[in-house]
């Protein structure tokens, strides 16, 4: 199990997130960015089955929160508390529609796109045929399991103040 707070995903998000963890670079957003539109031309999407139906996807993010951070809404209608998870799976699509999904994500607009399918569920499952890169609030982790599952452990966070 690996829990996460905010956002986790496979496909283009975790591929960039393990580059940037790699170091090979400053920190910081404006090298992340570069990262991002450099990585575009390397990806290669993926195919999985999403709850038991095969899709080949660019991404597919759970959000128990509505952004990455650095207001890039990646599920825009995710709210922290309702006790569900939002599910974005970008599909594949032409390169040159990249920068427009760019656009949608920071304008909270994803979810307009005809490359977009959006899901909101306390669970969802993934079947791999192989390894799987996946991001846990950015921290990349290679997932061996073909199987995995993503759901909602509600109530769990203690905070003392």
């Amino acid at each position: 199990k690996n829990p996460f707070f905010c956002t986790a995903g496979i496909g283009y998000d975790a591929f960039c997130a393990d580059i940037f963890d790699k170091k090979t670079h400053g920190r910081g957003f404006l090298n992340y960015i570069k990262i991002v539109i450099f990585s575009i031309f390397k990806y290669i999407p993926q195919f999985t089955k999403f709850n038991g139906q095969g899709t080949e996807y660019f991404s597919i993010t759970f959000g128990n929160a509505n952004q990455f951070g650095n207001n890039a809404y990646i599920t825009p209608d995710a709210h922290i508390s309702d006790g569900y998870l939002d599910c974005t799976i970008i599909k594949k699509h032409p390169i040159y529609y990249d920068f427009a999904l760019m656009y949608l994500l920071m304008s909270k607009k994803i979810r307009s796109s005809r490359y977009v399918e959006y899901y909101r569920a306390t669970k969802f499952t993934l079947e791999n045929t192989g390894k799987a890169k996946m991001h846990i609030d950015g921290d990349p982790l290679e997932v061996e399991d073909h199987n995995i599952l993503i759901e909602v452990n509600e109530k769990s966070l203690s905070v003392t103040v």
